[in-house]
């Protein structure tokens, strides 16, 4: 979220820098479908020197993994590792084949609105369906001896469940490639994402009842073994795989 208000002040303030530098203080040194999005880069780099909040969210969310104590039961929650940097970036570049084609009619406020509305609804999308993928969005789950307390508050009896275990939910993709040179290179992005969308796309999940149910998401391997350690320590005699 603190990326996509940054993205947005960016292309808003870069707007309003390089209007006011073309059209108030005459700087035309180059045409206004250049300075305008040279004014958004450099908005967008010198944002985080002026308000440190948007260096890094990450940083100020507290530990990887939180382990506290309500009445008898045991609370953990995991935070989700961020998404590769390399999704926002793609969203400022989707829209620029329009973007161009409205500035070379000179229709510059419109291609500029065009960037604007293209840029946050894509980092919304992608950002909304790699979430739910990686299972990002589940809260905290509980455990105590005789039971386990999914993130939706179903309680499962501890007769019931078979075993806890990791996944990745990004294992058994299969990308094909073929077709003509647009369609390759979209399959080789895709394939690029999932490379890097698989370090961090663990889940912790515990089978009962025949079924699969997920308790953490959107881990590195690393975080979501932290996670099993203090699921055993808590809920004795089940396969840990």
């Amino acid at each position: 979220m603190f990326q996509l208000l940054r993205g947005v002040i960016a292309v808003v303030g870069g707007f309003v820098l390089g209007w006011c530098l073309f059209f108030v203080l005459h700087v035309r040194l180059i045409s206004p479908s250049l300075l305008v999005p040279l004014c958004m880069l450099g908005v967008w780099l010198t944002l985080p020197r002026l308000v440190p909040g948007f260096k890094s969210a990450s940083r100020h969310r507290g530990p990887p993994l939180s382990v506290t104590t309500e009445a008898d039961w045991t609370v953990i929650a995991a935070r989700p590792s961020p998404l590769p940097k390399r999704g926002p970036v793609l969203c400022v570049l989707f829209p620029v084949p329009a973007v161009i084609a409205l500035a070379s009619f000179g229709i510059i406020v419109a291609a500029v609105g065009v960037w604007v509305v293209g840029t946050v609804l894509m980092f919304a999308l992608m950002n909304r369906g790699n979430r739910n993928k990686r299972r990002a969005t589940l809260g905290p789950f509980a455990v105590k001896p005789d039971a386990v307390r999914l993130p939706d508050g179903q309680v499962i009896a501890r007769q019931r469940i078979y075993r806890f275990g990791i996944r990745n939910t990004e294992d058994g993709q299969v990308f094909f490639y073929g077709g003509n040179t647009i369609q390759r290179a979209g399959q080789a992005g895709a394939a690029m994402t999932h490379a890097r969308m698989v370090p961090i796309s663990h889940a912790v999940v515990v089978e009962h009842d025949g079924a699969m149910s997920y308790l953490a998401g959107g881990l590195t391997q690393e975080l979501a073994y932290a996670v099993l350690d203090e699921i055993s320590r808590h809920v004795r005699g089940f396969a840990i795989t």
